[in-house]
């Protein structure tokens, strides 16, 4: 109940901000994301950018200009902060060099608007704004959770923990500690490099969001997914901050409020797409490995405590700070 206040506490803002006179001046963004051209989580942004030019009288538009085709990846949000592109969406795991703090968004357990509701996007904005000369415009990581894929069965320890013991599995950074709590080493390949890193053995397992692995075909080397799953996302939509303080007050609600809308949009987008994934790999023969009591107690404190709270204090982050983010973002 108190979920669906909130969304619906959304929407009626939603359309407060739809009452305001359209400004004179049309806005033309590029975007860029950090998935390829067809995957599908871009369908947010894409929603978002309708959304944007739908209620600014189509004064607002946010084009796309594509993927690690045209920007590698990591220099995507350099890209947004000198205003060579204006929109960047994606997950900002990628960055966790230049603004460390975007992790906690990784150890949250509530709806998009829920973290807008406790002030988790508006804190979260502030580190964006100092770190990277940019406007956290909205936040799509709810809807879908976390998992470890493996190749092959993994071993257990006598608490029944997995053991990853000299297994490289791809993450990025924001897994490095989490995989080394069991023995396991994290190594960052791209998305477009997955497959060939699975066939050739680079990787014996891949941690990774419960919907996608089908779309690219990793089904084929991924056999165990252990459970249960654990976070949410941290894909993001921000735009470069000059552009955006100048915008008109009126193409900042036509925004917010796109924003406000694709957010419970995705989600659900998500939600459906995680428990279609799960009846896929089902019937590819995934095999769910499902941790239980101690074990399952051991494996959670480790992606929450060590992966993301413990690991925020490794990276100089404020107490007092790591305490407001998880006070604002996950609920126990």
């Amino acid at each position: 109940m108190k979920l669906a206040r909130l969304v619906f506490g959304s929407v009626i803002l939603s359309f407060a901000l739809s009452a305001l006179p359209a400004a004179a001046d049309s806005v033309s963004w590029k975007s860029i994301t950090a998935f390829p051209r067809k995957h599908p989580f871009n369908a947010p942004l894409h929603d978002f950018a309708k959304r944007a030019a739908q209620y600014s009288n189509n004064e607002i538009k946010i084009n796309y200009v594509g993927g690690p085709d045209v920007t590698p990846v990591d220099q995507q949000m350099k890209a947004v902060a000198r205003g060579v592109i204006d929109v960047y969406y994606g997950p900002m795991s990628y960055f966790l060099g230049e603004i460390p703090e975007i992790q906690a968004f990784n150890g949250s357990n509530l709806h998009a608007m829920e973290v807008r509701s406790t002030g988790g996007l508006a804190l979260m904005n502030e580190q964006v704004r100092r770190r990277l000369n940019s406007e956290l415009l909205g936040y799509y990581g709810s809807g879908y959770t976390f998992y470890v894929y493996l190749t092959e069965k993994p071993k257990f320890d006598a608490d029944g923990a997995p053991d990853f013991n000299g297994m490289k599995i791809r993450g990025v950074a924001i897994y490095r500690e989490f995989l080394k709590r069991f023995g396991g080493s994290a190594v960052p390949i791209h998305v477009a490099e997955m497959y060939s890193g699975l066939e050739r053995g680079i990787v014996k397992g891949a941690a990774w969001i419960g919907p996608g692995v089908t779309n690219f075909g990793w089904d084929k080397f991924l056999k165990y997914r252990i459970t249960p799953a654990y976070w949410q996302g941290d894909i993001i939509i921000a735009s470069n901050k000059p552009k955006w303080d100048k915008l008109s007050t009126a193409h900042k609600r036509a925004i917010t409020r796109a924003a406000i809308e694709s957010e419970i949009w995705a989600h659900a987008l998500f939600a459906k797409m995680s428990a279609d994934e799960k009846v896929k790999l089902k019937k590819r023969g995934m095999v769910d490995i499902d941790l239980k009591g101690k074990a399952a107690e051991i494996y959670l404190d480790a992606a929450y405590d060590i992966g993301v709270w413990q690991a925020l204090a490794k990276n100089k982050i404020p107490a007092e700070l790591i305490e407001d983010f998880q006070a604002k973002l996950f609920r126990k």
